[in-house]
């Protein structure tokens, strides 16, 4: 089992303007270049594909122009078309914002900050806060939470930076159940930061793994748990602890819990994957198969394709255990144990597809 912070998660990409545009290939093969109106004029159409790929795939120039260009084209922007369609084109420039950030999660991060603190910013200065804020706002935290590992040296971001985004986010809605969960995550990624550890000296000297600091972070995540709203996420992310510190009888409970409801299959996807490993660690192994095929029904995920193949090796069922990785393979779903370790990152597509439908909508 690999801990998900091991894992690379993600394709880095980087936030690109060049010479105040993004580029994109037409169909002819040639380049083409749009200013930064005529690419929310795609986005907001509906070519969000287009637009996504762009901001991917561009390269060169400075990247820190993107702020610059979204306070004054993007401002305007929203406000060109009059006042009646203000809001739905701060919604979609807000979300062209979040395309940004994510572009440059793993490479350009400051950068992608400064770029969601001014989308935030605008919604703060327009007014009061509506349901669609609220779904960026959400989508804008598991950016956040995506940003930060448990990594030491010149490049680790700052707790401080997520804490300043939930300070905006209970300004806006005080009430929100997912701020909750956000303590949990911190003490969580403590864990993962010093399980790992370096005992002996001199040729004596070996990594040992001690995963009884996970006890260390189960108190956060058991008081989220009281709140009915994300106790599924948090009986999930406590069922995990409880698996490795060996409380495999909890962990059980928990994780049967989180596997509940269709809301997140992504979530059911890991309550059931993690199952199956506490089977696996207790001998189980019938129940663990069963656990695994119970996961790669709610998401093609390949961390529960390969559990699952190994122990149908392990029957001498190799045709059918080929079979399953192969298939999880050519699907090229991303797995959501990859993004386990980081929050509501793993929530970014499914959160993001709803805010470009609220506006496809609205049309």
């Amino acid at each position: 089992m690999t801990p998900p912070f091991i894992v690379v998660r993600r394709h880095a990409t980087a936030i690109v303007v060049i010479a105040i545009a993004l580029m994109q290939t037409g169909a002819s093969g040639q380049s083409m270049t749009v200013s930064l109106a005529d690419a929310l004029n795609y986005y907001e159409a509906g070519e969000h594909r287009m637009v996504e790929r762009a901001l991917a795939g561009a390269g060169g120039g400075d990247p820190k122009k993107i702020v610059a260009l979204l306070q004054k084209d993007g401002a305007a922007w929203i406000v060109a078309d009059g006042p009646d369609r203000a809001a739905r084109r701060r919604l979609v420039v807000a979300t062209f914002a979040l395309e940004a950030g994510y572009a440059g999660l793993d490479t350009q991060w400051t950068v992608g900050k400064e770029i969601l603190e001014w989308a935030c910013e605008t919604f703060r200065k327009a007014g009061p806060p509506s349901e669609a804020e609220r779904q960026w706002q959400l989508a804008a935290l598991a950016l956040f939470e995506g940003s930060f590992e448990p990594r030491r040296g010149p490049n680790q971001p700052e707790a401080s930076d997520l804490l300043k985004h939930v300070t905006h986010i209970r300004g806006r809605f005080p009430n929100e159940p997912r701020l909750e969960l956000v303590p949990a995550l911190l003490d969580e990624w403590e864990f993962w930061a010093n399980r790992h550890k370096t005992v002996g000296v001199g040729e004596f000297r070996q990594q040992v793994t001690d995963n009884s600091i996970a006890a260390l972070a189960i108190p956060a995540i058991e008081k989220a748990a009281a709140n009915a709203a994300i106790r599924p996420e948090a009986q999930l992310r406590l069922g995990y602890l409880q698996y490795a510190h060996g409380d495999l009888d909890a962990a059980l409970k928990s994780l049967a819990e989180a596997a509940e409801g269709d809301d997140d299959p992504t979530r059911v996807y890991l309550a059931h994957l993690f199952t199956g490993w506490v089977h696996e660690q207790a001998g189980r192994m019938p129940e663990a198969l069963a656990s695994f095929g119970r996961a790669l029904e709610a998401v093609r995920g390949l961390s529960a394709a390969l559990a699952l193949g190994v122990r149908l090796y392990a029957v001498d069922r190799r045709d059918e255990a080929d079979a399953i990785v192969q298939d999880t393979l050519a699907a090229a779903v991303t797995d959501p144990y990859k993004l386990y370790g980081y929050g509501d990152l793993r929530r970014w597509p499914a959160i993001v597809a709803g805010l470009r439908r609220s506006f496809e909508v609205q049309r």
